[in-house]
């Protein structure tokens, strides 16, 4: 009897102990973890291309957190076992418009919290350019020049505003603006897209100075070549030109190519020294460039080739902004750079009045054959430059028959003898 009691009371503790350890488990559930976006912020516009930490906070407080998910417009990106979190979103490639970010955190009892924010990417365009097709950070011009603004913007844009700095404006691409008074000027361009703009501003980018040209340059009226012949200059604009062709070096057969072998050559149209007296002689560019060409298409006025100490070979950028000072496109460019008269030029010396005080004299060529061709009819001189991808050597000319300018554009033309005019280094 006494048996049965005991037992008896053992199941009830037994039950007791159950039953409260139903009712506790009742009292004390599990609670799911918590989870935070700390960055980015809901709303956030990130410029495409643009590398996004997302950074995220989570804790379980009852237990242990199993991991930590990042899913971005519905795909995985990245996984954390733990708190805190970062994932860096290279968003590269990807396309304007918004993002879901979802970040969901798992317990270790299989419970789970979610997080959601949304960003908005955007492609606004990074705005930039460029001056006449050059990289320079600085131009000194001279009043009534043309100046082209090549715009470089990336991102697409699909509108402009320029601001030239001296009250005008243009909403074109790539614009052409004259400045027609002296000052220093801060230009800045506005590219817009449908994510939004960007500005560039490049501070007292332009000088212009008062319009000269004509005259001897005022601290160098004459210059002196290693041979000793004496060379008149002429201020244009901002630069300083020979008013004469280079005559200098030791004369060689036109039927022969000129060398690199430490000495300057030259050629006389026909052979005869008289010719390169009056017209200076003829040069293949190699030779003229002393064998140093640069390996590209770009060259900035650092090749001094045959020219005297403090001078240089023309760069294509160099002859552009003479072609600009005088006019442009204007039909008599050429005629502002030509002698006048028929001294020299063949009739009819067509618009030649030498406004510009180049004095450009007939000098002809020197062709691959070794013969000798357009003496009284044309002036060709070369460029430090090549034409882009190519064997072709800039070059300005300029004909009897005619007003203009041109460029003779001949493949491998490095084997023609043309006429060399320095210009005085800044």
């Amino acid at each position: 009897m006494k048996t049965r009691k005991i037992i008896k009371l053992y199941i009830y503790i037994l039950f007791s102990i159950l039953l409260t350890g139903f009712y506790a488990c009742e009292d004390n559930p599990n609670e799911e973890p918590t989870c935070s976006i700390i960055f980015p912020i809901n709303g956030d516009e990130i410029d495409g291309g643009d590398i996004l930490t997302i950074s995220v906070i989570a804790n379980d407080p009852d237990g242990e957190l199993s991991k930590i998910s990042i899913i971005i417009n519905g795909i995985q990106k990245s996984t954390c076992s733990g708190s805190p979190c970062q994932f860096n979103w290279d968003t590269s490639g990807e396309n304007s418009g918004s993002y879901n970010i979802t970040v969901t955190a798992y317990d270790n009892n299989g419970s789970s919290t979610n997080a959601e924010t949304i960003v908005y990417i955007k492609y606004k365009p990074v705005a930039d350019f460029i001056l006449n097709n050059e990289n320079i950070s600085y131009i000194s011009i001279m009043e009534g020049t043309s100046i082209t603004f090549n715009d470089i913007t990336t991102n697409n844009p699909t509108e402009w505003l320029w601001n030239f700095g001296d009250g005008a404006s243009s909403t074109e691409q790539n614009p052409t603006h004259i400045y027609v008074n002296e000052g220093l000027f801060t230009v800045s361009l506005t590219a817009s897209n449908s994510d939004g703009s960007g500005t560039k501003i490049k501070p007292d980018l332009i000088k212009v100075n008062k319009k000269v040209m004509n005259i001897p340059c005022p601290d160098s009226p004459t210059v002196t070549d290693k041979d000793g012949n004496v060379y008149k200059t002429v201020q244009i604009g901002s630069q300083c030109w020979m008013a004469e062709n280079l005559r200098v070096g030791i004369p060689i057969d036109g039927s022969l190519d000129q060398t690199n072998n430490g000495i300057i050559e030259k050629y006389s149209y026909n052979n005869l020294i008289t010719n390169c007296d009056i017209y200076g002689g003829l040069y293949q560019w190699d030779e003229m460039m002393q064998y140093n060409a640069p390996n590209d298409y770009e060259s900035f006025g650092t090749i001094k080739g045959i020219c005297p100490d403090g001078w240089h070979i023309p760069t294509s950028f160099e002859i552009n902004l003479l072609i600009s000072y005088l006019g442009g496109t204007e039909g008599d460019v050429g005629g502002k750079l030509k002698e006048s008269g028929l001294s020299h030029w063949s009739a009819p010396n067509y618009g030649a009045t030498n406004e510009s005080g180049f004095t450009a004299l007939p000098s002809g060529t020197r062709n691959e054959d070794g013969s000798f061709t357009e003496l009284g009819e044309e002036f060709i001189m070369w460029s430090s430059q090549r034409i882009r991808n190519s064997s072709t050597i800039d070059n300005m000319g300029l004909s009897f028959d005619n007003p203009w300018y041109y460029a003779k554009m001949f493949p491998n033309s490095v084997n023609i003898g043309w006429a060399v005019r320095c210009i005085k280094d800044r």
